[in-house]
């Protein structure tokens, strides 16, 4: 290959060297949830059942409202003092596997929560499946505007199957895929809160062939050993190897001109090089360069010319690992929780909030609800005994 050529593609990747210095050295801190659980399969019978339950357990009603569209015509909101929040999806338009199905949607939960929801369930031989979920990633940044654009060049989905996308309102959302028709997928945006700082979120969607292959089950409790590098990580697209390669793909043809006239064989090359620059320039973000060189290139085995961010990679997924996405509750009125400070150790199982108050859960959660079956009276018991 001419040199000259070599040195003009190795001239127009520079910008990627200098955003990649950029993103490794930028400073930030993650903060990890889980920002909702869906769960289905829940028979319409038990409606009235879960209402019950959960106004037993301080939640009240605070909206129920028709939907415009949609597989549901109607959602109730219940909501507690402590702000924890549970949607029911009902009046099913389509029959799903023959018979109607609830759907119930947990928004930001917390041990607790699924604690109090899994023995309900257990005890009124509830089988939820978990449907879909939502990991948030949140990067607290002094820079948001330009970690959230270094973030959108640098984020790759794997396997992607449907096109990236930008949706711009009152701010800019970007999208690695369809995220509702997808098995999984992830969007990225700055969220503006009103009483604290803003911050550059990412979200990972799994939908239920995903969860059901991962065997997640509801509480989640094996969430947290998930290896998400399997579905996403942090790249940049080799520009340079990509038009080097392109160039070494026309050698022959290149070759013959140059003896010919050489004149000719230079802007070939040019030809060859902007053909290439266009779709990439154009692109604004690496899921839409790798969408260029898949489809509108059409190169080959295109995954070879993806390089992962080794340090970043590293560093981020061992902060994740290092935090839960399921937050346990700490309410300063809770005299369980607050027994640290006296010497006790704190149980690993959140205790349960009641009407009657709080109790103590044990090794292996083995107790049951006793009354009239709404979960409202709560019994104490030893370590290891078990209720009929």
């Amino acid at each position: 290959m001419n040199k000259t050529v070599i040195k003009r593609v190795e001239r127009h990747a520079c910008n990627n060297n200098i955003q990649n210095i950029y993103f490794n050295k930028t400073k930030y801190s993650i903060c990890t949830s889980l920002d909702y659980v869906i769960l289905s399969n829940i028979h319409p019978d038990k409606q009235m059942l879960l209402n019950n339950i959960l106004n037993a357990n301080g939640f009240k009603v605070v909206n129920n409202f028709k939907l415009p569209k949609g597989n549901y015509a109607m959602m109730k909101v219940y909501k507690n003092n402590y702000g924890d929040i549970i949607d029911i999806f009902y009046a099913q338009r389509q029959l799903s596997k023959g018979f109607n199905s609830l759907l119930m949607k947990i928004r930001h939960p917390n041990q607790e929560i699924m604690f109090l929801l899994d023995s309900i369930f257990k005890y009124h031989e509830i089988n939820p499946k978990v449907s879909k979920i939502e990991m948030s990633f949140d990067f607290y940044v002094d820079c948001t505007i330009d970690f959230y654009y270094s973030l959108k060049n640098h984020l790759f989905l794997k396997n992607q199957r449907s096109k990236s996308f930008t949706y711009k309102d009152e701010g800019e959302t970007f999208y690695t895929n369809d995220v509702r028709n997808s098995t999984k997928g992830m969007r990225l945006y700055i969220k503006r809160p009103k009483t604290r700082q803003k911050f550059v979120r990412l979200e990972l969607n799994l939908h239920r062939p995903i969860i059901k292959h991962l065997e997640l089950q509801f509480p989640l409790n094996n969430i947290d050993s998930l290896d998400l590098s399997k579905y996403f990580y942090f790249a940049l697209l080799k520009e340079d190897d990509l038009k080097k390669h392109r160039l070494w793909q026309n050698r022959k043809k290149i070759s013959q001109l140059r003896e010919s006239d050489p004149f000719e064989a230079g802007l070939i090359e040019d030809h060859i090089l902007s053909w290439l620059r266009n779709p990439l320039g154009n692109a604004e973000s690496l899921m839409g360069k790798v969408e260029a060189v898949r489809d509108d290139i059409k190169v080959n085995n295109y995954s070879r010319f993806i390089e992962p961010l080794d340090n970043f990679n590293k560093k981020f997924f061992n902060i994740v690992s290092s935090q839960k996405f399921i937050a346990p509750r700490r309410r300063k009125d809770n005299p369980i929780l607050n027994r640290k400070s006296a010497g006790v150790t704190v149980p690993k199982t959140p205790p349960l909030l009641t009407k009657k108050g709080y109790i103590e859960p044990f090794a292996g959660d083995n107790f049951k609800n006793r009354g009239k079956g709404l979960g409202v009276k709560i019994i104490y018991l030893k370590k290891g005994t078990i209720v009929p």
